[in-house]
C-alpha cells in the first residue's frame, strides 16, 4: 500500500510541475508570434462626383456616401459664445472576401478623410468616431467615420442706425 501511495504521490508531484511550466512556454511562444497592427479607414473626396473613394486596411470599397450636418455645442453655458461645428460622416461598402457566420464590429481605428476638391490645398482631417460592421452571413462590411471640424464663429450683424 505504501509503495503505490508513494507511486501516485511522484506522478503527483510530476504532473505539478508540468502544468507549472506550461504557462513560461507559452508565453514565450505569444512572444515570437507575428505583431498584427490596428485597423485603419481612409476616405478620399474626388475633385467629381464619382471621383470618391474609400479603403479599410488597403482594401478598397464601393458605394462612397457623404453627409454634413452643422452643430452649435456651449461647452461653457448658455451665457458664453457658442463653438460651431461641421460633422461629416462617411459610409461606404468594403468586401471582405468570406461570408460571416456572426456579427463582426470594429471600433474606434484611426479613420482619416482627404479633401481634394480644391486642388492645391488638400484637407486632411483625423477621425473623432469611426466603426467597421461585418452583419452575419454578409459579404461585405460596412465603414463608417465621423470627421469633427470647428468652424470659424459667424460674424455678429451690426445694430441699425436710428434716426433722431
Amino acid at each position: 500500500m505504501t509503495k503505490a501511495t508513494s507511486i501516485f504521490a511522484l506522478a503527483l508531484i510530476a504532473s505539478a510541475t508540468a502544468t507549472a511550466y506550461v504557462p513560461a512556454a507559452s508565453a514565450e511562444e505569444a512572444a515570437k508570434r507575428p505583431y498584427y497592427p490596428s485597423h485603419y479607414g481612409e476616405f478620399e473626396d474626388g475633385v467629381g462626383y464619382y471621383y470618391d473613394s474609400c479603403k479599410f486596411d488597403g482594401y478598397p470599397g464601393k458605394y462612397v456616401k457623404f453627409e454634413t450636418k452643422q452643430i452649435v455645442e456651449y461647452p461653457y453655458g448658455y451665457y458664453a459664445p457658442p463653438v460651431y461645428y461641421t460633422l461629416l460622416k462617411a459610409t461606404c461598402k468594403v468586401p471582405v472576401g468570406y461570408k460571416a457566420k456572426k456579427k463582426i464590429v470594429y471600433y474606434n481605428f484611426p479613420c482619416k478623410y482627404t479633401d481634394k476638391n480644391y486642388y492645391p490645398d488638400e484637407t486632411t482631417i483625423d477621425t473623432y468616431y469611426s466603426k467597421f460592421e461585418i452583419k452575419k452571413r454578409s459579404n461585405y462590411g460596412t465603414l463608417t467615420c465621423k470627421f469633427k471640424t470647428e468652424n470659424e464663429p459667424a460674424p455678429v450683424a451690426a445694430e441699425p442706425e436710428t434716426l433722431e
